[in-house]
C-alpha cells in the first residue's frame, strides 16, 4: 500500500504531470486533491480565491467545466465529476 493522494496549488493557470498516467490543468487558481488508490482518479477542488463560479480543469486530455459553490458556501471543497 502506497501514498494514493496529491495535492496541488495552482497560484495561476497551468498544468502538472502527476505521473506517466495522469496530467492536469487548471485555468485560475485553485486547489486540487487527487487520490489515485482506483482505478480512476478522484479528484477534489476548492477555490481559495472565493470568487470563481466555475472551475476549468482538463484531465487527461478531457475538458471538464466544474460549478463552485457560491456566496456562504464559497471556497468549500467539491468532487469533480
Amino acid at each position: 500500500m502506497g501514498n494514493h493522494m496529491t495535492g496541488m496549488v495552482f497560484w495561476k493557470a497551468g498544468t502538472l504531470a502527476c505521473s506517466t498516467a495522469l496530467q492536469v490543468a487548471a485555468a485560475q487558481p485553485c486547489l486540487l486533491l487527487v487520490d489515485t488508490s482506483t482505478e480512476v482518479p478522484r479528484i477534489y477542488a476548492a477555490d481559495p480565491t472565493h470568487t470563481q463560479p466555475v472551475l476549468n480543469l482538463t484531465v487527461n486530455d478531457r475538458r471538464r467545466e466544474v460549478p463552485l459553490p457560491r456566496t456562504l458556501e464559497a471556497g468549500r471543497t467539491v468532487a469533480v465529476r
